[in-house]
């Protein structure tokens, strides 16, 4: 297969990943106010059903 690299675990500090498919972050607006909420929680629980192996989420506060 083409991408057996690609869908191949990966150890990143004792952690490992499942694949080497990455989520950068990027701006959602889906931080209310600044603060994450169940719309941004829904958005990555997606990407990481959908695949992905790491995913870095946008800047917002607790």
């Amino acid at each position: 297969m083409l991408f057996n690299y690609l869908f191949s675990p990966h150890e990143i500090r004792g952690h490992e990943i499942r694949n080497r498919i990455f989520s950068s972050a990027h701006q959602t607006i889906l931080a209310r106010n600044g603060s994450p909420g169940v719309e941004m929680a829904a958005y990555h629980e997606a990407r990481a059903r959908g695949g992905a192996g790491l995913i870095i989420v946008e800047s917002s506060r607790p």
